[in-house]
């Protein structure tokens, strides 16, 4: 499985059902009952005093259910000294569905009435474990963009309509020799200083609202500064392109038609 071994040893060929019981924990039991000491030689009972098990090792944590869910205390125990029937976990360098059929013939060798029906790699448990988060972040990615769209045309909807508010103005601005660039960089500031006025009050209705929304996050925290940063990026982005169209075209107003127009 890949778990590594903190300390102390694994289970070897000599821990036999013979020999002393023994035991390896993980991380989190250690942590729990030992946090000041060695666990490693000391011993716990699994049935109420009426047998010992000596604990030889600890292991790293491991998630038993879902990605998201917290590491719990746990000891394992060798086959050989265990009754529990549990799930086989195989590695193997070559295809492991390509395997299935040699597991279940070496099963039936041992026990022929034992049922073995069902077989799936790491991988596959794993993709089957994010199936909710997975579509919960589709869901929330497609209506992000929507989002983002719709603020972006409405940025570019007010400040056109703002452009020919002032189609005057700006023909003065330009008869009197502002430069293209000059209108273009007037328009731009307009839109970006809306969008300031929007983010600050976005980042606070963020930072608000992120308690509510750390159920659906994995291993970041709902104030993540990369986070916030990468959407302000795109945000900014997103709001340099919506303005740049109708400040171009405010930038190509023709002075004399503009002087005219009213």
């Amino acid at each position: 499985m890949g778990i590594p071994l903190l300390s102390g040893r694994a289970f070897t060929e000599l821990d036999r059902a013979a020999t002393p019981a023994v035991g390896v924990i993980n991380r989190s039991l250690a942590d729990q009952f030992w946090n000041e000491g060695d666990p490693v030689g000391q011993r716990v009972s699994l049935d109420g005093g009426q047998s010992w098990v000596t604990i030889v090792g600890v292991v790293g944590d491991v998630r038993e259910q879902t990605l998201d869910s917290a590491p719990v205390g746990a000891i394992y125990l060798p086959q050989a000294q265990s009754f529990w029937a549990g799930t086989l976990v195989l590695r193997t360098p070559f295809d492991p569905m390509g395997v299935a059929l040699q597991v279940k013939e070496a099963v039936h060798a041992i026990d022929p009435e034992q049922p073995v029906d069902r077989f799936e790699t790491i991988e596959e448990s794993r993709y089957a474990s994010m199936a909710s988060p997975r579509l919960t972040t589709l869901l929330l990615g497609i209506f992000a963009v929507l989002a983002l769209v719709i603020a972006a045309t409405g940025v570019s909807g007010v400040i056109a309509y703002a452009v020919s508010q002032r189609t005057q103005e700006i023909g003065i601005r330009m008869a009197l020799g502002a430069r293209r660039a000059q209108v273009l960089a007037m328009v731009l500031r307009q839109g970006l200083g809306m969008v300031a006025l929007g983010l600050a009050a976005g980042i606070a209705a963020a930072f608000a609202a992120g308690r509510f929304l750390s159920g659906f996050l994995f291993e970041t925290s709902p104030s993540d500064p990369v986070t916030f940063a990468a959407v302000l990026l795109v945000l900014v982005v997103a709001a340099l392109i919506a303005s740049f169209l109708p400040a171009r075209r405010a930038a190509s107003i023709d002075p004399t038609h503009a002087l005219r127009s009213e």
